[in-house]
């Protein structure tokens, strides 16, 4: 979702300033729509985490209270 909105806001501005051929999308937009993700992967997934750590959700408590 978030690559989505960044590519296709990076994508209007190009066609709303410039006259681009087509192609250029091809060549420009899917090395990114393939890097993009695996670069904000690791601080997406230890945001949520964290998030989840922070509201006690389940999976972070103590062994011993799980089974009392």
């Amino acid at each position: 979702m978030i690559v989505g909105h960044l590519l296709v806001g990076v994508m209007l501005h190009m066609e709303m300033t410039w006259h681009i051929n087509p192609m250029v999308y091809i060549y420009t937009m899917v090395p990114l729509a393939i890097v993009l993700p695996l670069a904000i992967l690791p601080s997406t997934k230890g945001a949520i985490v964290g998030f989840q750590w922070a509201e006690r959700m389940h999976g972070f408590g103590h062994p011993a209270e799980a089974r009392n």
